[in-house]
Parts: structure tokens; C-alpha cells; sequence
């Protein structure tokens, strides 16, 4: 009788009703399932309307990726030999690893570890990196600022078009790698994103910190070093490839971070701005992550 309980526990409750009191707490929680139901097609149903929106704009989509395997790159970042955005990359991200391997020896001795202390450690491990890679880089924030677009305005329309295409290709991948994508029953549970305060932390983490800190490392320097070496396509999908180690989640989950990393990484060479691709991330996993959320914490 509780909103702590999880599927599973109506399904034994289905199999054990000879216990008097079950039937109520079956009632309940169907009638919290049929809510819960109601909000996920509620939010998936929001993510597939900005994609009916987006279609509109897809053409400018197409046009905005193939810009990116033509376009050239000017400037300071042109001046980036490979070794060099390469090794920074690693060094940083071993920084940012080695940040997540401490909070992950602090959870395991912390019953129940706060979302507080999660997005503590998530940001620290995100931003610190990000923060070394343009100490290396450059002399002043301003600097770093113009070298990553910051100063250009965001093509809004193609990068709804981008979410568009992106989005159905996924949705294609899904039904065709369905057969090979194991289920889990669990839902992916997390205890530090329960409640509203593991979303609030959960959103900052995801639609925040985490497009900062990955564009800034994957497209920002990574990507930039592979270009200039081996030209923009065969940067896009080494960077991508980088970025799906990082981000393993089973066949399909990594192949789709897959196609996510190269959509990415032609989208900030076409716009030479970081902004639009951290834009275009952080909607990207709201629309991901909002509806999983719903399923599997949400107290309804």
C-alpha cells in the first residue's frame, strides 16, 4: 500500500491472494500503475510532438549535417596538432574517472547515498576536466570562449530538424535490434534519483553538467585534433567511438550513443559552436531521461 512498491511486488501479490489483506493493496497499486501509465505516454508523447515539430525543420537538418563534413576549421583550434587535443583529452578524462571512482568507494560505505552528494561528485568529475583542458589550452576564459563559438547565436531550427532525424533513426535501430535487447526488470533503478530531489540532481547531472563538461572534452578538443589530422568525417566517428567507451549500455544503447556522438560532432563543425551542441545534448537527454524517470521513480 505503498508508492515504494514496484511492479514485481503487485505480480507476487497476484500469485499470493489467499492472504486477506492483499486484494486493497492490489487495488492500489493498480490503480498507480494505470496513473503511472497516463504520465509515461503523457512524456513520451511531449518528446514525439517535438519531433512531428522538428520534421518541419528537417531539411535544414540535412543541410546543417552536411555542412559539417565539408566545413574547414579557421583559427587557433586549426593550430591543434593531433598528440597534443589527444593527450589532453586523456589526461582529463582520466582526471574525471579517477573523481567518479572516489564517490563510487564512498557510496558503497554510505547506506542510501544522498542525490546531494551524487551531483557533488558528478559535477566535480565533469567540470574539473573540462577546467584542466582549457588551462592547457588557452591564456584567459575569453580566449577558450571565441575559440568554442561562444559568441555565435544558435541555429535553433536546424538543430530541432537534427533532433528530428536523429530521434527516428534511433527509434528505427530499436526495432531492429529488438530481438538482441535484453530487458531489465528492475527498470534501472537508482536510489540517489528518487524523489524529487534525485530529479532535480538527476536534471542538473544530465542537462547540465554533463553536456558542459562531454562537449567540451569530445567535440570541443578530441574531435578537433582527430579534424585536423584526418579530416571531419573520420573525426566524427573516432570521437564517437570514444564517446560510446565511455557510455556502454548494451548493443543498442551503444550504438545509439554511437549516432548521437557523430550527430554531434557534425553538427559543432558545421555551427563552430559549442553552445548549439550543448544545447542540443542537454535536450536530447531530457527527452531520454524524463520519461525513465517517470517509470521508475516517479511517487504518483
Amino acid at each position: 500500500m505503498t508508492d515504494e512498491a514496484r511492479w514485481w511486488h503487485l505480480s507476487l501479490a497476484r500469485d499470493h491472494q489467499v492472504v486477506h489483506e492483499l486484494p486493497a493493496g492490489i487495488e492500489f497499486q493498480q490503480q498507480r500503475n494505470r496513473r503511472l501509465a497516463t504520465q509515461t505516454l503523457a512524456a513520451r508523447g511531449a518528446a514525439w510532438l517535438l519531433v512531428l515539430i522538428g520534421a518541419l525543420a528537417a531539411p535544414r537538418g540535412i543541410r546543417l549535417l552536411a555542412g559539417g563534413l565539408s566545413r574547414p576549421t579557421t583559427g587557433y583550434p586549426k593550430s591543434w596538432p593531433l598528440n597534443l587535443a589527444v593527450g589532453i583529452f586523456l589526461v582529463c578524462e582520466l582526471a574525471g574517472i579517477g573523481i567518479s571512482g572516489v564517490y563510487g568507494f564512498a557510496s558503497s560505505i554510505i547506506h542510501k547515498a544522498p542525490a546531494t552528494l551524487f551531483l557533488a561528485f558528478d559535477t566535480l568529475a565533469r567540470l574539473i576536466p573540462a577546467a584542466l583542458a582549457c588551462a592547457f589550452l588557452f591564456h584567459r576564459p575569453r580566449h577558450a570562449w571565441r575559440s568554442f563559438g561562444g559568441d555565435r547565436p544558435i541555429p535553433w531550427r536546424a538543430l530541432l530538424g537534427v533532433f528530428t532525424l536523429l530521434f527516428i533513426t534511433q527509434e528505427a535501430l530499436h526495432l531492429l535490434l529488438q530481438p538482441w535487447i535484453p530487458i531489465d526488470p528492475t527498470g534501472g533503478i537508482d536510489s540517489h534519483q528518487a524523489g524529487w530531489t534525485g530529479l532535480a540532481a538527476l536534471l542538473v547531472s544530465v542537462c547540465l553538467v554533463a553536456p558542459v563538461g562531454e562537449e567540451l572534452l569530445y567535440r570541443g578538443i578530441l574531435f578537433q585534433g582527430l579534424s585536423n589530422r584526418l579530416g571531419n568525417l573520420a573525426a566524427a566517428i573516432l570521437s564517437a567511438l570514444m564517446f560510446t567507451v565511455v557510455h556502454f549500455y548494451g548493443l543498442y544503447g551503444t550504438i545509439s550513443v554511437g549516432v548521437l556522438g557523430i550527430a554531434l560532432a557534425l553538427v559543432y563543425q558545421a555551427t563552430r559552436s559549442l553552445k548549439a551542441v550543448i544545447a542540443f545534448h542537454a535536450i536530447y537527454n531530457l527527452t531520454v531521461t524524463l520519461p525513465d524517470w517517470i517509470v521508475d521513480h516517479s511517487s504518483i
